[in-house]
Order: structure tokens, then sequence, then C-alpha cells
């Protein structure tokens, strides 16, 4: 067939306009799945937690950089290989010494908090309880609140005017410090003794917050402290632990510290273990699993054996023996067996502890941001848990108000082997509160005026066998109470944790589930129900729900399980556990950031997660050379005086190349730090003047001894021109024994993704790009957060920059960026070699 004679029709603007709209019926409408991830993002977006899209300001990015990374990794020069050599082996008995010795002192800590706490909280209910037993209500509610504010008061007032440095849970600064950023003066004996006052008040006031996160950091401050053999504070040091002196031994003592807290919070080992390497810890090896262990182990049983023989500092039993309920924080001793059918409502409670998680860490990210602009003097950061604890008690004091009094109901054993029947708690257990006759109790009083704080009230609600004790609408009224305020909470000037709330909440929310499961299941649900019907009870549920409130929140799995089970006792129960606690983190992570990272992003602290955030960013489609910055500023290995001061007076750089000139041709031959260069440039005797022979290369020990020396005695930003003679400006120095000969390089088109591996699994502060011996450019840990990174990569690739004419101009807010950013690395302070104890 011939078309070239065949005739063509030119269709019309009518035809074109019905094709459009055909084409658009035909057009695929976005899934449910994708409509629901917009509307998560919106919604993060909204509160300003979406940490895959966020953008620092200016002020933002300023506050970012003034954290200086750590050097977990020795400059390994002809020096350090000198001394290495010569340096005996054996401190290995020494160091499982010290790892049970920070077992120890968090095991001793946590028992002498406990029992304080206990015993302040006990005093005050049992004073409140007597008051309104002979009718004082109004004198009932005077005293909670005038020892609520007294106790937060004095909460905040150590912190506001004493040391800021121990406020909040302290989680998050361990977190930092495990991933390569400097917290200054988080890891001293003030900070620790601080936080020990400020919890033992927070917690013992009344207001929902708990003593484990403050625990974790305690336990850090002992293994960061107690293994270095010194302390500023004291004025005492010793040379037997100065092998320990390092920043990789100092990196693992203070791991084993934070899984030894959790150990002696939640009576939890193994789960500490777990949760240092789940949450905190981005740089792990096999032997370190080990000492873990053994300083949780050590940590577990100190705290276990002297909780046993005291209760709120009454010896209640022979020292030696273990008591199950010191050992097991919320000891279940009704065992029910496990029915498959709980698998679904362990869904539902997942989702829900997903979405409750989610909502919690939104609320709290938005009030942290406001309190920032508003709660800003000293004076509003001390008064605002005052106001908080008065408030907070008037509540728990009032609420039970609205609830009727209820019979105590006994157990019946006259049902036979398949019949049971509900009852109450004993009455020693709850609280009458205005009820006539010790027949009764209140149930919003049992949960707001327990005599063992949130302890007894978790207690409560995880007992067996007591569904008519707490009726649904008392449960929501407390949740909903409790919730509100555990959000306000969250980020005052006091020393605090989150983690017993969100147990608390946590079980609420299930215990609600399984009211309703009961009321929907079971025909005669106020009397007796079949012994088939028993896994219905509601404080299965509330378990199921403390694990699924805690993963919607921080994103736990491995290691919140394993604690769940350890405080619990319910190995049965392990299948429902785990499924609520892997649906609320899908649940969670849709809807926000973990609410550790995100109080991390508040803070700007530059974290690189193992998990990257940056979604519009394909690591795999970049090279290492993208992420440079700029040309590097080299140096040669026997330099002039004069040009070294001016390079450290013009530049604020950290690490430095270091180049041979041959045949006119730059040879890399290594890096060398700028707190290396700052020393070296106070020992005059290595100068070379005149044709002088300069004196012999400094020893490793001396050289550190200088650092220690300069860096207390010198300012930030010294003017060098004012410290050297003008007659030594004119020598020379020479760096080759200096110089890091090995450090971590890679080729230009090496993998970004692969890059960014390197720097989260190895702990490196810098990497050097080399192509055929010549130095390309030096990439940092800082270069590499989301929000620089997608910034520098809007443009061309970095490779063909490099090799064209046609590189781009910064413009000037990238070039104020940069300064910003230059200053991440620079002036380095003193790392964990110059730690003090204080």
């Amino acid at each position: 067939m011939d078309l070239r004679n065949e005739s063509f029709e030119i269709p019309s603007d009518e035809d074109l306009d019905s094709d459009e709209e055909g084409l658009r019926r035909y057009e695929r409408s976005p899934t449910c799945r994708e409509k629901m991830n917009k509307l998560f993002d919106r919604l993060q977006e909204k509160f300003d937690v979406n940490l895959a899209h966020r953008r620092f300001s200016l002020q933002e990015r300023e506050k970012q950089q003034q954290y200086q990374s750590l050097d977990y990794i020795e400059t390994y020069s002809n020096v350090y290989k000198k001394h290495i050599r010569g340096r005996r082996r054996g401190h290995s008995m020494l160091r499982w010494i010290l790892f049970m010795l920070v077992g120890l002192s968090c095991g001793f800590i946590a028992f002498m908090m406990r029992q304080t706490i206990d015993l302040i909280i006990d005093s005050r209910m049992r004073y409140v309880g007597y008051l309104i037993e002979n009718g004082s209500y109004v004198g009932a509610w005077f005293f909670v609140v005038g020892t609520a504010a007294t106790l937060a008061a004095a909460a905040s007032a150590v912190v506001v005017y004493i040391w800021s440095n121990a406020a909040g849970s302290g989680v998050e600064e361990v977190i930092a410090y495990l991933n390569g950023i400097e917290m200054p003066r988080v890891f001293n004996i003030r900070t620790a003794v601080i936080k020990f006052i400020s919890t033992i008040a927070s917690v013992s006031s009344g207001l929902p917050v708990g003593p484990e996160g403050p625990m974790i950091h305690l336990g850090a401050i002992c293994g960061a402290g107690l293994t270095q053999g010194r302390s500023k504070t004291l004025n005492c040091t010793t040379s037997l632990f100065k092998n320990f002196r390092n920043t990789r031994d100092h990196r693992d003592f203070i791991t084993a510290g934070a899984g030894a807290g959790i150990s002696a919070a939640f009576g939890a080992p193994i789960g500490g273990l777990l949760f240092v390497m789940e949450e905190m810890s981005t740089h792990w090896k096999p032997s370190l699993t080990w000492m873990i262990f053994f300083t949780s182990m050590v940590s577990f049983c100190t705290v276990s054996l002297f909780n046993s023989a005291f209760d709120a500092w009454h010896l209640t039993a022979t020292f030696g023996v273990f008591a199950n309920s010191a050992a097991v924080l919320f000891e279940v001793k009704h065992i029910i067996q496990l029915n498959i059918l709980a698998v679904f409502p362990s869904i539902l409670i997942g989702a829900l502890g997903g979405i409750f998680g989610g909502v919690f860490t939104l609320a709290n990210v938005t009030v942290n941001r406001w309190r920032l602009k508003v709660v800003n003097t000293k004076t509003r950061k001390m008064i605002e848990p005052v106001i908080l604890a008065v408030l907070f008690a008037t509540v728990t004091l009032l609420l039970p108000l609205l609830d009727n009094c209820q019979e105590i109901m006994q157990s019946s054993k006259d049902n036979g082997p398949t019949t049971k029947t509900w009852s109450t708690e004993q009455p020693d257990v709850l609280a009458t509160f205005m009820c006539s006759g010790d027949s009764q109790y209140n149930p919003l009083a049992s949960l707001t005026l327990s005599r063992n704080g949130n302890i007894g009230t978790i207690r409560r609600l995880f007992s067996r066998g007591t569904y008519p004790e707490f009726g649904s609408s008392t449960l929501v009224a407390y949740f909903l109470m409790y919730f509100c305020f555990a959000i306000y909470s969250a980020g005052m000037s006091i020393s605090s944790g989150l983690l017993v709330p969100m147990i608390l909440m946590g079980a609420t929310m299930g215990r609600i589930v399984g009211n309703v499961l009961v009321a929907s299941t079971i025909d005669n649900p106020d009397l007796t129900y079949l012994s088939k019907q028993e896994w219905i009870d509601p404080g299965v549920f509330a378990l199921i729900g403390s694990a699924a409130f805690i993963g919607g929140v921080s994103r736990l799995t491995v290691s919140l399980v394993v604690i769940m089970l350890e405080i619990s006792a319910e190995l049965h129960f392990l299948l429902p556990i785990m499924i609520a606690v892997m649906v609320a983190k899908w649940v969670g992570s849709a809807l926000s950031p973990s609410l550790y990272h995100a109080l991390l992003d508040i803070k700007c602290v530059p974290m690189l997660d193992l998990e990257r955030t940056t979604e519009s960013i394909d690591f795999t489609k970049y090279c290492a050379l993208d992420a440079v910055p700029r040309e590097p500023v080299c140096i040669d290995v026997r330099v002039e005086i004069r040009t070294l001061c001016d390079l450290l007076k013009t530049t604020t750089y950290n690490c430095f190349p270091v180049v041979s000139n041959v045949d006119g041709v730059n040879i890399f031959k290594g890096t060398i730090l700028r707190k290396d260069l700052e020393t070296l440039l106070q020992i005059t005797p290595l100068f070379e003047k005149n044709g002088c022979s300069p004196a012999p290369p400094l020893s490793y020990r001396s050289l550190t001894e200088y650092q220690k020396t300069f860096f207390h005695k010198t300012p930030r930003k010294p003017d060098w021109h004012s410290l050297i003679d003008a007659g030594d400006f004119q020598s020379y120095i020479n760096l080759d024994p200096y110089i890091n000969c090995s450090p971590f390089t890679v080729q230009p088109e090496f993998s970004l993704d692969l890059t960014y591996d390197l720097f989260t699994h190895l702990g490196l502060r810098h990497l050097v790009i080399l192509k055929r011996d010549k130095c390309m450019g030096i990439i940092t840990r800082k270069d590499l957060i989301s929000g620089i990174l997608e910034e520098r990569l809007l443009g061309t690739s970095a490779v063909s920059r490099y090799h064209t004419s046609n590189r781009p101009e910064w413009t000037e807010q990238d070039e104020q960026l940069r300064v910003v950013e230059d200053d991440a690395d620079s002036f380095a302070t003193t790392s964990a070699n110059n730690t003090n104890f204080g």
C-alpha cells in the first residue's frame, strides 16, 4: 500500500481536547499508600520534624558547626609507631577490673536513687492518705502541692543555677558522643552529682517523669570517669590507668557504662547490652559484646542484691538473699497461657502504639521548639517545672472526684476448674480516697495516688484477673490527662527520663483495648469467665501496649522486646510483644522520626545515622569527590614557620594534607592534625635555625603532655604572630615524624554510598581523596550531613568540575554557609586523651 498518495486529515482543536480528556481518564490515580505517604510527609513538614527534608537556617547551621568531631583512630605517625613498639602489653586483666568497677558503681548508684525516691514518695502518699482519711481534704491539697512545688524547684534550681549540662535525660548526649561528636562537660563529676540530685527531686515530686534515662547517662559518666584515673575537680590523678586514656578505650567504657545503666534501672542485663548495640553505638566489635555483658551482669547483681535487702531504706531481709520483686521490676505471678487469637489484638495495639507514639513525638518536638523561644531565661526555666508540678498535683488530687467508689471484689475458688471469677487486688494497694468503709476503693485515686508512684501504677495495670478494677472510662480519662502532661514535661530544665512514663501510657492504652475485648466477647464480664477465655485478660494487653508505645516513640525493636520480657518475666508472650513492636515501629516511622533523633535535631547535633535520612539523594549515583567542598590546602613536609603561622591564622581546617615536592610535583605523604601543628609551634627546639640541626623528634608521650599543657593555657584562637618570636619566622620545621602515614584514602570515583558507610562503621573524621599520589580533597563527617550534602549536590558532578574550566562560581549564600562549615573541624579541642573526670 502506497501511503504517499493517501490524504491525511489534520485533527481539530476539539479532537485534541477530547483526546487529552481521554488520556486523563486513563491516567493511574494515586493509590491509598501513596496518599497516606504524602499525608505523613506533609504532617512531618508541618511540625518541622521531617529529617529527610530538613533545611537548617543559617543560625542553626552556626550552632551545628560548634560541635567538634572525635578522632577515634590514632594518628599512625613514626613517633606513634615507635611508642607502641616499646609499649608493654598485659593490660587485659586491668581492663576487666575497670569494667567490673563500672558495673559496681552503676548498680550502687541505681540502688541509692531508687531507695531515696521510694522513701520520699511513700512518705508523701502515706501522709496524704492520713489527711484524707481524717477529712482534711484541703490540707491534703496544700501538702501535695507544697511538696511537689518544693521538690520541683529543687530539681530545676540545681540544673539552672549550678550545672545546666545535667538537664534532660542525657540519653541524646550519650548517643551523640558514641556517634563521634564531642559533647563538652557531659561526662564529668559535676554532671553526675547534679543529675543524681535533680532526678531524685523531679521523680519524687510526682511529675510524669522517670529515673531510667538519667541512669543511662550516669552509667556512661561512670564509664568515662572512673576508668581514666584522674579528676580535675577532685585534684587527683594516677598513672595506673594511663594506657586507657585514648578515645577508643574511652568510647568502649562509655558504651559499657550506658548498658550497665539500663541493666541497673530495669533489671535487664541482656536488654542493656542490646539497647546500646541497637540505639546508641554505631561502631561495634565482638570483644565489646563480652565486656558490656560482663558490666551489665555486675550492675544487675549489685542493684538486685541491695534492693532485696532494703525497702525505702528500711532493712527488710537478710543481706545476700535475692528477692524476685527486686530482680523483676514488674513481676507478674499469675501465669496465663497464650492463645493464637491474641495475635490480632496485638496488631491493633501495635498500630495504636505507633499512632500515639508518633503524635507524642510530634507534640513534644513542637513544645520544645516553642520552649527554646519563650522559656529562655534562668528564672523562667526554674519556674516552669514548679508551675507544672502544681498543676499536675492539683489534677491528680481532683480527678478522683469524678469517679465513683466501687466494692472490692474477692476471687472465688468454688466455680470449678473451667470457670473463674473476676476480682480486684488487695485493699492495701488500692486507694479508698473518701470512700465509706474499707471495702470500697476509688479507681482513679488508685492510679493517681499510688504509694509506689509510677511503678505502683504500672503494677496495678499489669495485674491479672482484675478486669473490674478499672473501667474503660477511668482508663481513658487517666490516659488523656497523663499523656498531655508527659508531652510537656519532657524537655524541661530538670534531670528526668521518659521510659517509665511511656510504659505507663502504653499499659493504660493496652488495658483499654483489653477491657473492650472482654466486654465484647464474654457474656457476663462482671462475674465469671471460662478458663479458655483467660487470654483476653486486660493485664496481658497492658504489657503488650507498653512495648508498643515505647516502640512507637523510640523505634526500638530487639532490645525493647528483651527488656519487656526481663522486667515482667512473661516469656510465653514473646510472640504478641514482637508483633506489636514491629507494627508500632512501622506506623510510628510513617508519622515522625524517633524521639531521641528528633531531640538531637532540635539541638542541631550533626549526627550521621546508620540509616540515611536523605531521601532526595541516591548515594549510589554520586562519587566521593562530589562531597568535597573545595580544593585542599596542602603543607610541605618541611615548612617555614611564617608560612605555618599564616596558614593557621587564615584557615580553620582541622586536618591538612602533607606533600613532598619531587621534581616540581607535589607527592602526597600523609596528613597532620591542627592540634599537632599548634603543639609543635610551641616547641622552639624543633625549629631549624640558621642551618643548625634541630633537636631530636619528640616522643609520643612527650607530644601528648605538651598538648595537655598547651590546650589548657592557650586561648581558643591564639595569635601565632604574637606568640612566636620574630626571629623564628624564617626557621623551618620538619613534620615528617608526626605525619599520619596511614590515613584512610579512596579514589575520586569511589562510591559516595560506600563513603558514607566508611564514616558510620569505622568512626572516621577525615577521608582523603587521592588520585595518583595527588590529593584531590578531604571529606569530613560534617560534609555528609543531609542538609549540607543536598545543597552541595544540587550542581554538576564534582568530577567534571575538577577537570573543566566552567566550574560554577560560589554564591554569597554558599560562602556564608561554607565559612560556618569551616569552623566545624577547626581548633581541635581536647580529645579523650585530655578528658578529665571533672
